[in-house]
């Protein structure tokens, strides 16, 4: 998703899964969508405001992969991607 012309397509593919699937798809797609804010930090805001309703899901994997996700986001600059 984050390489193709238009990344933000995508997220809301990605995000149905966060929904619809079972504990450990919802928790790989957490982490796709964050890769996803790092690669296009255009769509940050946005989908840091998906992987906030995450923060309550009735599974431990996704809510850890959510919250850790959401800190390293908010906390998270463009240029840190040019000096790794």
């Amino acid at each position: 998703g984050p390489s193709t012309p238009q990344p933000s397509r995508y997220i809301r593919f990605i995000f149905n899964r966060v929904l619809l699937e079972l504990p450990c798809v919802r928790a790989a797609a957490v982490s796709c969508l964050t890769k996803c804010a790092v690669e296009q930090p255009i769509l940050k805001s946005d989908i840091l405001e998906l992987l906030t309703r995450s923060l309550n899901d009735e599974d431990d994997e996704v809510r850890d992969r959510a919250t850790l996700f959401c800190a390293l986001l908010e906390n998270f600059t463009e240029t840190e991607v040019v000096q790794a």
